[in-house]
C-alpha cells in the first residue's frame, strides 16, 4: 500500500520502545475505502479512498517524541471504535485517553476517574457500549498504581471512569498488561479477558461487575483471542 508505506512523513518515522508497528486497522462497515491505521510511535492515518491517499489524524493530542520537521511522533497504543458509528473511536494513546466523534478530525482528552492516564490496551462491549481501559502508573512505571492492578470501565463512553468490580486478587499485584492482552467476547451480558506479563489471566462473564482469576500462572501474556462457540 503504496499511499501509507511511502506516505511523506515517512522519512522521521520512529518506532516505540516496541518496535515500529501498524498494529490496529479499523474499517468502517458503511464505506470499506474508510479507514484508520495506528502506528507506533508515528500515529493515526485515515484513508477515505481505499488507501490511496493517507491523512494524519491526531489533532488534540499530545505528542509523546515530536519531530521538528513533521507532524508525527503520537505513539498510540491502542484503537476502538462503534460499529454503529465509525466516526466514534475511543484511543488508549502514551499521552493518554481520548475520544473523537469526527472520525479522528479532532480528539479530546477523557480521564475523568482514572488513577493513570497511561496504559496499552482499550476494548469495548459491544451490546452495552461500556468501554475498559488497564491504567499503568507511568511511562516510567508500566506497573498497576500502587500495586493495584484493576480494569476501568467507563458506562457514558468515556465521560467518566470508574475500578470495575469486586473479586480482584487480595494484596499488591505488579505485573503490566500489554496492549493485545484484553479482549471482550460481544455476547450479552458481555465477557472481558485480562491477560498480565506476570501470566496471570483474570475474566469477567457480567461486563466487569465481578471478577475471577484462573488457577494457574502461564508464561508472559503478550495477547488474548476470544471464540465464542
Amino acid at each position: 500500500m503504496p499511499g501509507l508505506n511511502d506516505h511523506s512523513t515517512r522519512p522521521g518515522w520512529i518506532p516505540g520502545a516496541g518496535g515500529l508497528c501498524a498494529h490496529r486497522l479499523l474499517v468502517d462497515p458503511a464505506d470499506s475505502r474508510r479507514m484508520w491505521c495506528a502506528i507506533s510511535a508515528v500515529g493515526v492515518f485515515r484513508t477515505d479512498d481505499g488507501g490511496e491517499n493517507w491523512e494524519l489524524k491526531n489533532q488534540g493530542v499530545t505528542v509523546s517524541s515530536p519531530d521538528e520537521q513533521y507532524d508525527i511522533g503520537y505513539c498510540v497504543h491502542g484503537l476502538v471504535a462503534d460499529p454503529a458509528n465509525a466516526d466514534r473511536i475511543w484511543r488508549q494513546d502514551h499521552s493518554g485517553v481520548y475520544r473523537t466523534s469526527d472520525g479522528g478530525d479532532h480528539w479530546e482528552r477523557i480521564e475523568q476517574g482514572l488513577p493513570a492516564s497511561f496504559g496499552f490496551p482499550i476494548a469495548r462491549d459491544r451490546a452495552s457500549g461500556t468501554l475498559f481501559v488497564v491504567p499503568l502508573e507511568s511511562d516510567e512505571m508500566r506497573l498497576p498504581p500502587g500495586g493495584r492492578l484493576r480494569v476501568y470501565r467507563s458506562d457514558d463512553d468515556g465521560d467518566n471512569w470508574e475500578e470495575s468490580g469486586q473479586g480482584w486478587p487480595e494484596g499488591a499485584l505488579y505485573a503490566g498488561v500489554l496492549r493485545g492482552a484484553l479482549a471482550t467476547d460481544q455476547l450479552d451480558p458481555g465477557g472481558v479477558y485480562l491477560g498480565t506479563t506476570s501470566g496471570t489471566l483474570h475474566y469477567s462473564t457480567d461486563t466487569g461487575t465481578t471478577w475471577q482469576t484462573l488457577p494457574w500462572v502461564l508464561p508472559r501474556i503478550l495477547s488474548l483471542s476470544v471464540f465464542v462457540e
